[in-house]
């Protein structure tokens, strides 16, 4: 799956999306999304490593989610996470991981430890708990409907260890770059 197969996806899901976990798919424009960028940083040096985002989206507190396009590297981008309060991670390898991990109604925890990446959680889901039994209700028949979906689309869909592993040298990387990026 592509990246623009995946932003078409999320915008064919997106009112069950929305509906099951607190992300919402949007897709900025690259200026948008390098403005946003440009405040997360503090400045515009970012752009300078040659790396590029497709913007996939946002949740209730600003944070964003995009897929990391690395200059000369092979296989699909992974699929990163921009904490509104400064935690960063590689949360999925691939945009057909991330269509795929999405029907676990995953939330993120942004710091997992001080030192660690962000890493998404499948009981962070405030979405599915019955303080509310309608909208609990409403939130589980949006997500069987995810779910459904993307077994038509990707046949049986790996578990949520599968889909969220092996991630280490991808956060390393990525998260060396911010370092880099911010002086730290």
């Amino acid at each position: 799956m592509t990246v623009e197969e995946l932003q078409q996806w999320l915008e064919e899901h997106i009112d069950k999306i929305f509906t099951f976990m607190d992300y919402e798919p949007t897709i900025d424009s690259e200026e948008e999304f390098a403005t946003t960028m440009g405040y997360w940083f503090g400045d515009e040096g970012w752009t300078e490593a040659g790396y590029e985002f497709a913007h996939l989206g946002i949740d209730g507190m600003g944070s964003q989610f995009a897929a990391w396009i690395r200059p000369g590297a092979e296989g699909p981008p992974p699929v990163v996470y921009f904490g509104s309060e400064g935690g960063s991670g590689v949360l999925v390898r691939s945009p057909r991981d991330w269509a795929m991990v999405l029907a676990y109604a995953p939330g993120v925890d942004e710091y997992p430890t001080f030192t660690s990446p962000a890493r998404l959680d499948p009981e962070l889901n405030w979405m599915l708990e019955d303080d509310d039994p309608d909208a609990a209700a409403e939130a589980e028949r949006a997500l069987e409907h995810y779910r459904a979906a993307c077994v038509e689309r990707f046949g049986d869909v790996p578990s949520f260890e599968e889909l969220t592993s092996g991630l280490d040298e991808l956060n390393e990387e990525f998260r060396g770059w911010i370092d880099d990026v911010v002086g730290e």
